[in-house]
């Protein structure tokens, strides 16, 4: 057609060809013969078909169109309720909830608009590119979405349409870049590797551990071997999640479960980043933690031989939890060492930063309890694995003793935990018995679960409520004791 939006699909379209190692597919969706009202177990117009095999081989889609009413014009919508069928787009899941199917995509989203870019987007918060990119594009597992804005279209001149359409060719000429080899999209693709959120609560055992120890000794917390032992914990788990990225990529490929909570990162399936990249990184991390471990002699070389052969045993749990030659979590050992690496030994990292001898009452009342509600969360976390994970021969405890036999053990623990951390813990009341309700609730939820036969899929708010237990035996003693101790 002669319309404005045609014109930017063109542009976008013949940059795209022009670009080295990029090629490109123009759908004019107005000249396709197709119903738009979708009925289920219709049958699919050829040219429908022809653009579901187009969308399943593209690396990026851009998505060109005006805005009506706030939203896409009817054709669109008629256009995507026919295409992004269950089966191909998105799948339900036999535990409820839903799973989008086109991973590894990247969308750019062009409209145009007779409303000024400003009013659409601050006073009537962009209702149309909302709607695509979280209920259409992120729904569907597509979840690198840009978008640009051009308006008003009417009352525009021909150099401003020019310029828009100088832009768009810009884009269309680096999406490539944009979406893959920039470094904006790389550092999104490491923030997605690091996973920071799995890095609180281990991070900050470290700090209540050298509290801890601060306090039992009566002295001031020793800060700058605090920061070190912290800055080694961080760099030996990011170690193990780099380790676990290269070794699980044939679980990651086959896992259709993954979610932030569970499986991996997805980075390296889904072509984000490379082995090398990756391999890259962790040489780097390793480096950075070789100069760490040297602060420890540069700021006490007291408490420096046991904080190196800490870091030592901690980096050499990180490698081999996936790694060669033990791959200890696929001998059903996996489990017990991340209960250990980010428990018991990241409390025990903390107090022995502080040296003056092992407090070893202190230390087991709070990294026992820790390391018992990490292993609860661990084993749910192998749940929607499980089948990824049996297929590829990794043995977590979800695949060693099937899903009700793993989800009884993190029933078990998950109390067991609360109750330990209520006794033993040198925390004010209230914080253990916020515990032990929360522990309580997580095992109702659990029982509930396994009466339903412990359904395949994710389990995300089961795991929110597994990994959000383990703050409480953090935050107890941080909070009871105050940020630093009293001398």
């Amino acid at each position: 057609s002669d319309s404005f939006n045609a014109a930017i699909a063109e542009r976008i379209h013949d940059a795209v060809e022009g670009a080295e190692g990029q090629s490109s597919h123009l759908i004019r969706i107005r000249e396709l013969d197709f119903d738009p009202d979708y009925v289920p177990g219709g049958d699919v117009e050829p040219c429908l078909q022809e653009a579901q095999e187009l969308l399943s081989e593209a690396d990026c889609v851009v998505l060109v169109h005006p805005v009506w009413w706030g939203t896409v014009p009817t054709v669109m919508k008629g256009f995507l309720d026919r295409i992004l069928t269950p089966g191909f787009a998105f799948e339900e899941l036999p535990g409820g909830g839903f799973r989008g199917l086109l991973h590894g995509k990247s969308a750019l989203v062009v409209n145009t608009m007779d409303t000024p870019p400003w009013v659409f987007r601050w006073i009537l918060r962009a209702p149309g590119t909302r709607m695509m990119r979280l209920a259409v594009l992120n729904f569907c597992g597509i979840q690198q979405v840009d978008s640009m804005v051009f308006g008003p279209v009417k009352s525009s001149t021909l150099e401003q349409r020019n310029g828009w359409l100088e832009r768009v060719g810009n884009v269309g000429g680096g999406l490539r870049k944009r979406f893959r080899d920039g470094w904006k999209p790389k550092l999104n693709a490491w923030i997605h590797v690091l996973r920071p959120h799995f890095y609180v609560v281990p991070l900050f055992s470290v700090y209540v551990g050298a509290l801890l120890a601060a306090v039992a000794m009566g002295t001031g917390m020793h800060v700058p071997m605090v920061v070190a032992a912290i800055a080694a914990a961080f760099l030996m788990e990011f170690i193990a999640v780099l380790t676990n990225e290269l070794n699980d990529q044939e679980t990651d490929a086959l896992n259709e479960s993954s979610s932030p909570f569970n499986g991996g990162s997805r980075m390296l399936v889904e072509h984000r980043l490379t082995e090398t990249e990756i391999k890259t990184g962790r040489v780097g991390v390793f480096g950075l933690l070789l100069l760490v471990t040297a602060l420890f002699w540069l700021i006490d070389t007291e408490v420096a031989l046991v904080m190196t052969g800490l870091v030592l045993l901690g980096t050499g749990l990180a490698h081999l939890y996936t790694g060669r030659p033990l791959k200890l979590v696929y001998r059903s050992l996996g489990e017990p060492v991340v209960a250990f690496t980010n428990g018991i030994f990241v409390v025990g990292l903390g107090m022995a930063s502080q040296g003056g001898g092992f407090l070893w009452q202190t230390f087991l009342a709070v990294g026992v309890p820790l390391s018992l509600a990490i292993m609860a969360a661990i084993t749910l976390a192998g749940l929607p694995d499980a089948e990824a994970d049996a297929a590829a021969g990794k043995k977590t405890w979800a695949v060693r003793f099937d899903r009700p036999a793993a989800v009884g053990i993190a029933m078990i623990l998950a109390p067991a935990s609360a109750v330990l951390f209520a006794i033993f813990a040198p925390a004010a009341w209230v914080w253990k018995a916020i515990a032990l309700v929360h522990a309580i609730i997580l095992a109702w939820r659990l029982a509930r679960y396994q009466q339903a036969a412990c359904p395949a899929g994710r389990i995300d708010g089961l795991l929110v409520l597994a990994l959000s237990l383990l703050v409480w035996f953090v935050l107890g003693p941080f909070l009871t004791f105050g940020p630093t101790p009293h001398h």
